[in-house]
């Protein structure tokens, strides 16, 4: 027997497979801190240490904490730079950090930068 399958649903899967997706993060209120294993290592992992990122292949490497917390100075300068920014703008498949998800990565190092 031969199963078809809607034409919908195979131009659904063909255009979502080249998507980026949205970060299911926690929320933060004025007074919470982001933790490190929720919030911030997710959004090192989906925009800066991918692939021929800072994944190792090119300094600094940023897929640890320990890396991540050696660099921190630097991360928040290029999270800050308007004329060269970290991800850079234009390269295809990289998912750009959302201006709050900076302002998060900012915050946790300013409080920190805790292992939690």
């Amino acid at each position: 027997m031969v199963m078809l399958i809607p034409f919908w649903t195979i131009l659904f899967f063909c255009w979502s497979y080249g998507q980026k997706s949205e970060l299911d993060l926690p929320e933060l209120t004025l007074n919470s801190e982001p933790s490190f294993s929720a919030s911030i290592l997710p959004l090192f992992q989906s925009a800066c240490s991918i692939e021929e990122c800072h994944d190792g292949i090119q300094p600094p490497d940023l897929r640890t904490y320990q890396k991540i917390f050696r660099n921190r100075e630097d991360i928040v300068e290029r999270l800050n730079d308007v004329a060269n920014p970290m991800p850079p703008i234009g390269v295809p498949d990289i998912r750009m950090l959302k201006p709050s998800e900076k302002e998060m990565i900012i915050k946790w190092i300013e409080n920190g930068a805790l292992e939690n």
